[in-house]
């Protein structure tokens, strides 16, 4: 379900970045919210161990990948009034990501 999802909002996305997203998120079943912020999570925690001195231009895409990621993610809810929690949620996750 993400993948379609993905693709159907990715129409003026560089191909690179949607093939990257496509490749990392999860392709089980469940709320495409989750499953994004837990792959723009994980590309974080990657990104930073590996985005010091000489490498921090090898992990850009993957910084990219993990901003649509989260962008998508937000796009995903379907209840406006879940935003509030959605957010707070995701900023927790992403904190305790980097930390």
């Amino acid at each position: 379900m993400t993948s379609q999802w993905i693709a159907a909002r990715a129409t003026d996305v560089p191909p690179a970045l949607v093939e990257r997203v496509q490749g990392l998120v999860p392709k089980a079943d469940g709320a495409p919210v989750d499953r994004l912020i837990d792959t723009a999570t994980s590309l974080l925690r990657t990104t930073v161990a590996q985005g010091e001195g000489e490498g921090a231009r090898a992990v850009a895409l993957d910084l990219l990948a993990a901003d649509a990621c989260v962008t998508w993610a937000f796009e995903a809810i379907t209840d406006p009034s879940d935003l509030p929690a959605v957010a707070d949620a995701a900023m927790q996750r992403i904190t305790d990501a980097l930390t």
